[in-house]
């Protein structure tokens, strides 16, 4: 028996069934059945009446579920008292940062943030891994990092989102015509390209919300592959892709590049913030935090 175990069967109970239990612990729904079957066969009991698609819990079940709450409820106080003793980080001194993968479209921070924070702080080491804007909070949820960078605030239990600061878009398209420095999502730009889909597209979309509605679905998107060859070719098609930095084809003079405004004064700027667990505030998440800010680059 293992608190893997345990935590799948509460999350089947609490979820109602196999495949939305999946869905919230972001693992696959074979491998929580293959637990709760094992867990069967451990305490020689049946947890789970099946019947069709839905799984009703047994006397036993329930039993079993009140005592795995306690259980898990003691291993999270244990993992805060943890984080407490060691000030936020892992006792080998590793802290680990989730960030954005970008896919090729510019990055929030510049190689040298990451050895200014070696500089300052040589008795911890930054680990910085990109990944999927929809999986970061998942991975803060269930301990896989200590913090992560993300471009939403959303309702997530036990969770908490700290404001960093906003980054500017910019569109990068291929125009002898076009010259300019800034780019206005309105009709008339709007129905002439066709775009790429950004790399976290809910929370662009939240970004354009404002935009008329007859705009925001004359848009078309494309799938596009992350390598600059792609990248060219589609906007030698015409095409115009979103990103975070003015510099990224700073060497292909055929690219132009340039601020996204909603209308002559806003920008579209996205939102970022830095999330950890509730109640995991020590001193290595603060630095972590304030380094964020200091050094998450200002494009415009």
């Amino acid at each position: 028996m293992n608190l893997h175990q345990l935590e799948y069967l509460q999350a089947v109970i609490s979820c109602g069934g196999i495949r939305p239990a999946s869905y919230n612990l972001h693992v696959s729904p074979q491998a929580v059945s293959i637990a709760i079957k094992k867990l069967e066969e451990e305490l020689g009991t049946q947890l789970f009446i099946r019947s069709g698609n839905e799984l009703i819990p047994t006397q036993h079940g329930v039993e079993v579920s009140q005592r795995a709450a306690i259980i898990l409820s003691q291993c999270r106080e244990l993992g805060q008292l943890k984080s407490e003793l060691h000030e936020g980080i892992s006792p080998d001194g590793h802290f680990r940062l989730y960030v954005p993968q970008l896919f090729g479209r510019g990055s929030l921070f510049e190689d040298e943030a990451y050895e200014r924070f070696l500089e300052a702080y040589p008795d911890i080491h930054l680990d910085v891994w990109h990944q999927t804007g929809s999986s970061l909070h998942a991975v803060v949820e269930h301990g896989i990092t200590d913090a992560a960078l993300v471009f939403g605030r959303t309702q997530v239990n036990g969770i908490v989102f700290h404001d960093v600061r906003s980054v500017t878009m910019y569109a990068y398209w291929i125009d002898e015509r076009v010259t300019h420095n800034s780019v206005s999502l309105n009709s008339n730009f709007i129905s002439k390209h066709l775009f790429a889909n950004p790399y976290c597209f809910s929370e662009v979309m939240t970004v354009f919300r404002n935009l008329p509605t007859s705009d925001l679905l004359a848009m078309r998107f494309r799938d596009i592959s992350p390598d600059i060859d792609s990248h060219l070719a589609f906007m030698r098609e015409g095409g115009v892709i979103f990103g975070l930095s003015n510099s990224i084809y700073k060497n292909m003079p055929e690219v132009s590049s340039g601020m996204v405004y909603l209308d002559s004064q806003k920008k579209a700027q996205l939102p970022v913030y830095f999330c950890c667990k509730q109640g995991n505030w020590g001193k290595w998440l603060q630095k972590v935090y304030w380094h964020s800010i200091e050094n998450l680059q200002v494009l415009d």
